[in-house]
């Protein structure tokens, strides 16, 4: 993993975009959703809650933005998850690892978060799927919010960006991509 952040901050790094940099957590008015998915996105389908990603292109200030796709997590516990801090185990490989459940994000704390209308984010209103979904139920009511995180005060840049974005859609991954990035979509 070293080895990839290495060369994601000497090839790919890049400034925090404006609209996050000036964002304002107590501004009600909710970011352009459509803006923001134009810009480089780290797009991680049946990601459930694994943080990887962020840490990864995080830490190498190569990417402020993520967006999740998995339609397993519900609202709640995606809440849960983002706000417990209570040590679990896990296994990984066979092995046991001690965790905070949000490991992760450990350092950042969510500023603020808007939910958005799948509806809205999709693209055109005459969208028409290009694929089949066949996927398993989606668990819970379908929930699209966008999270912002801030670093902690007692962390510096070497720890990862000041700001990143989040946003989480539970709904099938390949749905979201064709929604949001195929061509004419």
């Amino acid at each position: 993993m070293q080895k990839m952040i290495e060369f994601l901050s000497q090839y790919k790094r890049k400034k925090m975009p404006g609209w996050l940099k000036n964002l304002n957590p107590d501004d009600d008015r909710k970011p352009d959703i459509q803006y923001i998915l134009n810009g480089r996105v780290v797009f991680y389908p049946a990601c459930y809650s694994d943080g990887f990603m962020v840490e990864v292109f995080n830490t190498s200030l190569s990417a402020f933005v993520y967006l999740y796709a998995d339609y397993a997590m519900t609202e709640e516990k995606w809440t849960e998850i983002l706000h417990t801090r209570e040590l679990n185990e896990r296994k990984t490989d066979g092995h046991i690892t001690c965790q905070t459940s949000n490991e992760k994000f450990r350092g950042y704390d969510e500023i603020t978060h808007y939910d958005y209308s799948f509806d809205k984010i999709a693209g055109p209103q005459d969208w028409e799927p290009h694929y089949e979904y066949n996927h398993g139920p989606r668990h819970g009511k379908r929930f699209c919010r966008l999270s912002i995180f801030e670093r902690q005060e007692i962390y510096n840049e070497n720890y990862g960006a000041k700001r990143f974005a989040l946003l989480y859609i539970n709904d099938d991954g390949i749905m979201i991509y064709d929604a949001l990035y195929w061509p004419g979509s």
